[in-house]
C-alpha cells in the first residue's frame, strides 16, 4: 500500500495533509478517477459482457482472448 500511494502522490493525484496519515485527492487525481470509470463503464464491462454471449462474432471473441488471458494472469 505504501508503494501505491507514494506513486499516486508523486504523480500529483492525491497530497498528504501535514503531520497526519490523511490524504485528499487533488483536482487532477479525481479527473484521472473519473477517466478510468467512464472507459469501464462505457467500454470495457459492455466488450467484456458481449464476448461471452454467443451472438457475438468469433472475430470478436479472438480479438478479446489476449485481453482476457492477460486479466486471468
Amino acid at each position: 500500500m505504501t508503494y501505491d500511494v507514494r506513486r499516486l502522490r508523486l504523480h500529483g493525484l492525491i497530497r498528504q495533509i501535514p503531520h497526519s496519515n490523511t490524504y485528499v485527492t487533488m483536482t487532477e487525481g479525481l479527473r484521472v478517477a473519473l477517466f478510468y470509470m467512464k472507459v469501464h463503464a462505457r467500454l470495457l464491462r459492455p466488450l467484456l459482457d458481449a464476448g461471452d454471449r454467443p451472438p457475438t462474432s468469433v472475430e470478436f471473441r479472438r480479438a478479446l482472448a489476449p485481453v482476457d488471458r492477460v486479466i486471468a494472469d
